[in-house]
């Protein structure tokens, strides 16, 4: 279905979605430019098609997402976006619509969201039903609206009962996938030994698009198929006369370019030429003097590659200069020149390429914005710029990637042996340019917005460095020793008023650990476990966690019969310290028959008081 530039893991979440949306929204809604039509979950797999598919027909969307999710449907061009946990969306439709609803509603919530949907419908209005449990029958949508037309789809039993129709449709999509007007979901890989996880962080809720799971067998014919099929065109190298610059033309050559554009501000350096010589004859090279700080200069060279490469499809900003001071030596001229290839040139890429069809914006940043650099704060403050103008990028669905790079082995700024030293005095190693390449090289198969590459020795850094909270989570992992902790003895060791709270802090520790939570301040204690994102798999997890931490038998069914951190803290209780338990017991029992008596004495004062009123 896709193009040949989708790659595999990304032409996964295409047909079943696709094929629902399409089949929902112009089979049976039948939707038209001008209508206006509601997509609930539309962050999820069919919704983000359906918008898609929405938007090419030209129709107005109106959409429900759990909040953390409303930048990526804002991305999209989605304006009106309400919130999918709240009945509110019904309210806000008709106010957004002055009182007239929608055309089309493309459903999956269920309960009372079902008559809330309905009810902003227009007369004659289509509802298109794609849940599977609590939906309505034929039967009940025409006792409420009898004016409605309500599909309800089962994409299986379609492919059985018309096949040819499938064909044509999915012939239809390809058509809008090879013109470029639909675009692949956006979706998160996970291997096939991290299938758990991937059901786990299904059941938190957290994906946005769809979860692809595939073999090491599968990346690896992945990568071996997509590393001459996806690099066409023209790539712009900034610091290309460099020695970074330099390896990743060499590289590029080795995944089918053969057009390329250097551009520096100086000329190459002697001991480069020959690698440059090398390079050109494998390929056509443009060396372009200017300054990418420069908008003009950087206007003019791109005028250049237009005139005589082909067009533009890559662009890897390498370029960047430091300038080592104290802070308090620091002035303006000392960031500025330090900014200015960084920031400045980094703007003017993502400002003037705007209208090239770009398959790749590249950003070489350094580790420096993440770990700090002594005499550096300029030089942290640019690459920080180039962190955040990928996610820019990325939030508005340009491509980009940012590499918080550690110093790669004698090449670039990183040739001082100095600085190398003492990056490794800090305990974060350098990187072999070979062995950098490599990684670049897998990073790009399924770009993230940003990621560190870093080299890193743990323990020499945490020695080193005063670990603020930004880190304190990542050393632990890292280099905390793995105790034995015995849970049950530390609760032994506690006095009465403190073992709830101790039980509760390692109850949460267990679900954090499960739930990939490290902060055990985010657990709220109040919140069902299904809710924290516990399922059953999970369950089991802990059931069996807590049997081993305490030495217990547990039914099997204890973390649903007590559904959050503290009832259940407050059961482990009454099971560990049953004489507790019972001295709480009759100490309540002691207090009510206190209040009784108190009672009984009030009583008594009353009425003596009345005996001596009435003498």
């Amino acid at each position: 279905i896709a193009k040949p530039a989708v790659s595999f893991s990304a032409a996964a979440t295409i047909p079943v979605t696709f094929l629902t949306a399409y089949y929902t929204l112009v089979y049976l809604a039948k939707l038209q430019p001008g209508d206006k039509i509601l997509i609930h979950a539309a962050a999820g797999g069919v919704g983000i098609a359906a918008v898609q598919i929405a938007q090419q027909i030209g129709a107005e969307i109106y959409a429900t997402a759990s909040t953390p999710k409303w930048q990526l449907l804002e991305s999209l061009g989605v304006k009106q976006v309400m919130n999918s946990r709240s009945l509110n969306f019904a309210a806000e439709i008709m106010t957004a619509t002055q009182g007239k609803g929608v055309g089309v509603v493309l459903n999956s919530l269920a309960g009372e969201y079902i008559p809330q949907s309905i009810s902003v419908l227009q007369p004659q209005g289509r509802m298109v039903e794609i849940g599977k449990q609590g939906i309505w029958s034929q039967e009940q949508v025409a006792a409420v609206r009898g004016d409605l037309s309500y599909f309800v789809v089962d994409l299986w039993q379609i492919t059985q009962d018309k096949p040819e129709l499938i064909q044509q449709m999915l012939s239809e999509l390809r058509s809008q996938f090879t013109a470029n007007k639909l675009q692949p979901l956006p979706h998160k890989i996970f291997s096939s030994e991290g299938a758990i996880d991937a059901f786990r962080h299904m059941q938190q809720g957290k994906h946005q698009g769809k979860i692809v799971i595939v073999s090491n067998t599968q990346a690896n014919t992945n990568q071996r198929s997509l590393s001459t099929s996806t690099y066409r065109g023209t790539y712009l190298i900034t610091g290309g006369m460099g020695a970074i610059g330099l390896k990743v033309a060499q590289w590029l050559i080795t995944k089918g370019i053969t057009n390329l554009a250097l551009l520096g501000r100086g000329e190459v350096k002697p001991e480069l030429k020959p690698a440059l010589k090398k390079i050109q004859e494998n390929a056509q090279v443009n060396l372009i003097k200017a300054d990418i700080a420069d908008t003009n200069q950087l206007a003019q060279a791109l005028r250049q590659i237009e005139l005589e490469l082909p067009p533009l499809k890559g662009v890897i900003h390498c370029a960047g200069v430091t300038g080592d001071r104290t802070i308090v030596q620091q002035d303006w001229q000392s960031f500025k020149s330090v900014l200015a290839p960084k920031v400045q040139g980094a703007w003017n890429l993502h400002q003037l390429t705007q209208k090239y069809d770009l398959d790749r914006f590249i950003l070489f940043s350094s580790a420096a914005s993440l770990l700090g650099s002594a005499g550096q704060a300029n030089y942290c403050a640019a690459n920080a710029f180039l962190d955040t103008l990928a996610h820019a990028r990325r939030s508005t669905g340009l491509p980009a990637i940012a590499i918080n790079w550690s110093a790669w082995q004698d090449t670039g700024l990183a040739a001082n042996p100095q600085i190398t030293q003492s990056l490794q005095q800090q305990g974060i190693d350098s990187i072999k340019p070979s062995e950098a390449i490599k990684i670049l090289d897998r990073l790009l198969l399924n770009p993230p917005a940003q990621i560190g590459v870093i080299p890193m020795d743990w323990k020499v850094w945490q020695q080193s460095n005063s670990v603020t909270p930004y880190y304190e989570n990542l050393v632990q992992a890292k280099v905390a020793p793995k105790t034995n902790l015995n849970y049950k003895q530390q609760l032994l060791n506690a006095i009465s008023s403190q073992k709830e709270s101790r039980l509760i802090t390692q109850i949460c520790q267990e679900v954090g650990n499960i739930l990939g939570i490290n902060k055990l301040e985010d657990i709220d204690l109040e919140l069902g476990f299904a809710e924290l994102g516990l399922d059953s798999l999970g369950s089991v997890e802990l059931r069996n966690k807590l049997q081993s931490n305490y030495d217990l038998k547990l039914s099997q069914t204890i973390i649903f019969d007590y559904p959050t951190i503290r009832q259940l803290s407050q059961q482990l209780l009454s099971i560990l310290f049953p004489e507790e338990a019972l001295k709480d017991t009759k100490a309540e029992d002691k207090t009510a028959d206190v209040a009784k008596l108190s009672e009984t004495e009030a009583e008594l004062a009353l009425l003596a008081e009345l005996e001596e009123l009435e003498l």
